[in-house]
């Protein structure tokens, strides 16, 4: 190569740099014709085909093809079109720092007209950064069109208020050098009347604290914020010179705002320079608060089930009360759980990303009950655990030490729950039927079995609202007796509160419920909400607990209860969950007034550290006064007919005093292991036997007198 061709060759690189739309004649990629903001006219006559084709951009695969490369003039949106152009074309930008490693932004073939009035330019819209380089691709849509065209680009530049550039949260580049002062001044806003300023426009997304600060920045800067309809009548909510640190020394001549501003509404912006000369590259960072967490107040907590749920951020949430046990007030969340079954349930925020504060309480949200509340769980994140009653709803709220926010994540532990005495059919429905609708399945169980609880998929019904069910069961089975009342005798019902589709609700037996060993037809009425269902797929469409004691054969739904009409197959979204009992029963009674002998069950756990137990005595005569008794010495003692099975020292009232049977001959008592003593109550140790018994009025033969269910012995390990 000669030194008058290597001349030559820097020079026409030297012409395409200065020159927009003036070089080599764009026929592939790294001949790309250098381009700038404005009408840049070519012409694409006698081009070839490149061989580009990205389909992403845009599915034409068009013929003679001419390449551009645009340097953006400033961060922004930029519109990019081929209007006015002699033929059809098709048009694309894409970004990478060469040919070789393209990436699509976008891609159009006709939306707007030509030369010659057809649809046929194209034209599309793409977020650009200052500096940075774009390749564009204009192409003919067939064959031999090319020719003369115009690519138009524009983009805001932000040099007065009426051209403000766009902006959203996050950190964008920008660059004032060359800019001129737009001449307008507010010193209400930040005294310093500056030079060489950019107007930026920015619309809320939340109610707030947003921050907007120029750190880092190569220049002195001055920054306001304005609210008002038009740049003609604009108020200055806030201004600041100096605040940070600039990308050099240690001078705080960088900006800082954080203004409250209202979501949906939007603002104005100006960076100027502090002085003649102070222009440059800068970021414009934007925080804005986090958004309201939807489940800010009580009334709109989130129910959880067992296992981890989250993240959920606190940072949006309101500022409340101050927690018991964690310092002063901070932004809290709330949510609900509903155990399944009697006993322990531990709920923690380990894993959460700040120091954390909770509340566990009882009661609606008018009149909740403090039950539980904890600062330090594990490590700086809470948790609780409490001996809680099976379908009872409990709410608890999550919020930060001394106002510290963040990241929650909760995870939810039932020791009570036992799903190998379980079986679950499904909760992937999302078919079902209205309040009244019934499903109908086959049950086949190897032993007597006392319900612990139904877990049902509900709908048409608000979070929160009372749910009831009616159990039934024929020893025909159901096969052919779905449209037949006859046969189908009414085991019991059982009643919750209801969760969100998709989320199990707890029905709990209103009186104890037991399948007993065998075959039987079940049928499930819901009577107050309606009921998720799945269609059968033959795999589906059979179920066991792990333990082997029950199985279903599933099933079918009407639209109320045995009457016209049948949706096959159809597997109801639920469970039957049978109650495990401990401990060892002694000391039968004989029969009382109701012609049965009153009964007593414990569940729970033997452990004596989960500290919790449930007393369930049935059989009972209706609406009488009664209470539990315990102790720790077995006896047999004759009273009113019946036994007094426990001796010595005698504690009464386990659990809640004095209770009633109540309609359904049953009481029931969850408890924690602080047991009632003549002397004072007493902690259960591991390694201890205790007794337990219920005592009930009753009357028989017109005579005043007790009731006596047998006694359990529960040896704590």
């Amino acid at each position: 190569m000669t030194l008058t061709s290597i001349a030559l060759s820097f020079s026409l690189a030297a012409t395409a740099a200065a020159a927009p739309g003036v070089g080599l004649n764009g026929d592939t990629c790294a001949d790309a014709l250098v381009v700038g903001l404005g009408a840049n006219a070519f012409d694409s006559t006698g081009n070839t085909n490149s061989g580009f084709h990205d389909p992403s951009c845009e599915s034409r695969d068009g013929f003679e093809d001419i390449w551009f490369v645009y340097t953006a003039a400033q961060t922004g949106i930029a519109t990019v079109n081929t209007c006015g152009s002699d033929f059809d074309t098709v048009l694309r930008v894409l970004e990478g720092p060469d040919c070789a490693t393209l990436t699509c932004l976008a891609g159009n073939d006709d939306a707007c007209q030509t030369s010659t009035g057809s649809n046929f330019a194209s034209e599309v819209q793409v977020p650009v950064v200052v500096g940075q380089q774009y390749f564009i691709h204009v192409e003919g849509w067939g064959s031999g069109q090319q020719g003369v065209g115009i690519l138009d680009i524009s983009q805001s530049l932000g040099e007065d208020c009426s051209d403000a550039i766009a902006v959203a949260d996050g950190i964008t580049p920008f660059d004032t050098t060359g800019y001129t002062d737009s001449g307008f001044y507010d010193g209400s806003c930040a005294s310093q009347d500056g030079d060489g300023d950019i107007w930026f426009v920015y619309t809320a997304a939340a109610s707030g604290n947003t921050t907007f600060e120029t750190c880092g920045s190569d220049f002195d800067t001055v920054l306001r914020l304005f609210e008002g309809p038009d740049c003609a009548s604009l108020t200055c909510l806030e201004g600041n010179d100096d605040a940070c640190e600039l990308s050099f020394g240690t001078n705080n001549y960088a900006s800082r705002i954080s203004p409250f501003l209202t979501a949906g509404t939007s603002y104005l912006i100006q960076v100027e320079g502090w002085g003649a000369g102070d222009q440059g590259a800068f970021d414009l960072t934007i925080s804005a608060p986090d958004p309201t967490p939807p489940n800010d107040e009580c009334s709109d907590a989130i129910a959880l089930a067992e296992g981890t749920s989250g993240p959920f951020l606190t940072g949006g949430a309101s500022l409340v009360d101050p927690f018991a046990c964690g310092g002063g007030g901070a932004p809290d969340v709330w949510f609900t759980y509903t155990p399944a079954v009697n006993g322990n349930f531990t709920i923690s925020l380990c894993g959460s990303d700040y120091d954390t504060a909770m509340e566990l309480f009882s009661g609606d949200c008018g009149a909740l009950n403090l039950l539980e509340c904890n600062d330090d769980f594990c490590g700086l994140q809470s948790g609780v655990t409490y001996c809680g009653i099976a379908g009872e709803t409990y709410t608890f709220r999550v919020g930060g030490f001394n106002g510290s926010t963040g990241t929650v994540l909760v995870d939810i532990d039932n020791t009570g729950l036992n799903f190998d005495a379980t079986a679950i059919t499904t909760f992937e429905g999302g078919n079902g039927l209205n309040v009244g609708g019934t499903v109908y399945f086959d049950g086949t169980f190897t032993q007597d079995c006392p319900v612990a609880t139904l877990g049902a998929n509900v709908q048409f019904t608000n979070v929160g609202d009372p749910v009831l069910v009616n159990v039934y069961t024929n020893p025909a089975g159901r096969t052919g007796n779905q449209n037949d009342p006859a046969g189908w005798t009414l085991l019991g019902t059982a009643s919750g509160i209801a969760n969100a589709p998709g989320v199990a609700t707890v029905l709990v037996p209103d009186a104890p419920m037991t399948f007993a060993a065998g075959f039987t037809g079940i049928a499930i009425e819901f009577v107050t909400t309606g009921v998720v269902y799945t269609n059968g797929n033959g795999t589906n469409e059979t179920t066991t607990s792990p333990d082997g004691v029950i199985s279903l054969s599933l099933g079918e739904s009407n639209p109320s209860a045995f009457g016209a009409g049948l949706f096959s197959p159809r597997i109801w979204n639920g469970w039957i969950m049978r109650q495990l009992t401990i401990g060892n029963e002694y000391c039968p009674q004989p029969l009382n007034s109701t012609g049965g002998i009153s009964t007593l069950s414990a569940s729970g756990s033997d452990v004596a550290g989960d500290d919790c137990i449930t007393l369930t005595a049935t059989n009972l005569p209706a609406d009488s006064f009664g209470y539990f008794i315990c102790g720790q010495t077995q006896a047999m003692l004759p009273a009113f007919g019946g036994f007094v099975c426990i001796g010595g020292n005698v504690g009464r009232g386990v659990g809640g005093g004095i209770l009633n049977s109540g309609a359904t001959g049953s009481m029931s008592v969850t408890t924690s292991l602080n047991l009632p003593q003549p002397s004072g109550a007493v902690q259960v140790m591991a390694g201890d036997t205790w007794n337990f018994q219920a005592i009930n009025r009753d009357t028989i033969g017109g005579t005043a007198t007790a009731t006596f269910t047998n006694a359990v012995e529960i040896l704590f390990q």
